[in-house]
Parts: C-alpha cells; structure tokens; sequence
C-alpha cells in the first residue's frame, strides 16, 4: 500500500489504509442467495468436481 498512497500523494498510514481497505470489503461481501446450498449439493454429487476460488480475503 505505501506505493499507492506515493503514487496519489495520500498522507496515511499505508498498513492502516490496508487494514480499512480489507475490513470494508469483508464488510461488504455476501454470498449470493443459495449459494452455500448449490455448492454442497454440487460437492456432494459425484457427477460433479468442485473448488472454489476466493480472493483470499473472506
């Protein structure tokens, strides 16, 4: 983060700017309606092979 706030010349911490960064996208995630069930269901389905892919911050 200390390059981003270099590069548009912010005067702030850049951990803290990370941390806001990351509360408030956890904030703002929510799993689709029905999501959790389809994805147990298709787990559970042998016709079926399943990961799921996340950005890590979840």
């Amino acid at each position: 983060m200390a390059d981003v706030c270099e590069s548009f010349d912010l005067s702030i911490d850049p951990e803290r700017l990370a941390e806001t960064l990351i509360d408030r996208e956890i904030a703002a995630t929510v799993a689709m309606d029905g999501a959790p069930d389809l994805v147990e269901r298709l787990a559970t389905d042998p016709e079926y092979s399943v990961g799921v892919i996340t950005n890590g911050v979840a």
